[in-house]
């Protein structure tokens, strides 16, 4: 319904941010318009697509590469203050060519779309993509608010969303359960199952990571047209089968063992529940994976 009344509006471009990594997931891109990176483009067989096109012949539904794929080459990354790799800024992002492709894509243009290569560090150019006519352009990434990105395209023609996974369980009547700890599980499993990650380096990276939602995510939160909790208030069970082994993994000499100790008594709060009845199109399949999508 919104993404047709953004449609009506003559708005081509929908932009989506997404605090859970992307699915990430939201990203994933994850959420609203469906579950998962690539979305609602070409699956065919998914009831949400098959009813949307249904009650909307005229319209077609299209996903564009998220914004972590047009992040610069490794060796090009800007340093944060410590002189180390700043993979959350915005610098981090080749935005001239993002803005660039994303402007031919809306001009009805073919273009080769990059996909980075997180295991080599660099870009690599396989899929071509070009928009049919009526068809709406998804954008996904932690910028994704950010008014800094397609500064050449105008506010009216974006329709934003903003995802997060905002747990909503309490361990009794004083004590919430961290929504931070729930992202966590997530990217520690997704960082290892798809981009090679050590344990260690997630949690390593993690200040870094929140650090960079303080600074490029919150405050762009109120712009937003549109907000989506893509929590499930059965996922930690979910998470624990695949996460406990990981946190397990980390040395007792490592810099990041208290935290991996830690996480692994909260989790004993938790009953681990089988992935088996996980549908194939739930967001948790960005993170776990098997999931109908490809992500």
């Amino acid at each position: 319904e919104e993404i047709q009344k953004a449609y009506s509006k003559g708005i081509m471009d929908i932009t989506v941010k997404s605090l859970a990594p992307s699915a990430a997931g939201i990203a994933g891109s994850a959420g609203l318009v469906a579950v998962g990176q690539k979305a609602l483009h070409g699956q065919e067989n998914d009831k949400i697509v098959q009813k949307y096109r249904k009650q909307h012949p005229e319209t077609n539904l299209s996903y564009d590469q998220i914004l972590d794929n047009y992040y610069k080459n490794r060796s090009l990354a800007p340093l944060d203050e410590n002189g180390e790799p700043d993979f959350e800024c915005l610098e981090a992002v080749d935005l001239k060519l993002f803005d660039k492709q994303i402007e031919q894509l809306l001009n009805g243009e073919e273009v080769i779309l990059p996909t980075f290569n997180f295991i080599l560090g660099v870009k690599e150019y396989k899929e071509k993509a070009k928009m049919d006519k009526n068809e709406i352009l998804v954008i996904e990434g932690i910028h994704g608010l950010d008014s800094n990105i397609l500064t050449n395209i105008p506010r009216e023609n974006k329709f934003k969303i903003y995802l997060s996974a905002l747990t909503e369980l309490n361990i009794d009547n004083h004590n919430r359960i961290s929504t931070s700890d729930n992202r966590l599980l997530r990217r520690i499993i997704r960082d290892n199952r798809t981009r090679g990650y050590d344990v260690t380096k997630t949690l390593e990276n993690w200040a870094k990571v929140r650090s960079g939602e303080e600074k490029y995510v919150f405050p762009y939160q109120d712009d937003a047209d549109f907000t989506f909790n893509t929590g499930l208030i059965y996922e930690i069970g979910i998470l624990k089968t695949y996460v406990e082994p990981l946190l397990y993994s980390v040395d007792d000499q490592s810099p990041q063992y208290e935290e991996a100790k830690r996480l692994i008594d909260f989790l004993r709060l938790f009953l681990p529940i089988p992935s088996d009845a996980v549908p194939q199109d739930s967001i948790l399949r960005e993170f776990i994976g098997n999931s109908c999508f490809n992500v």
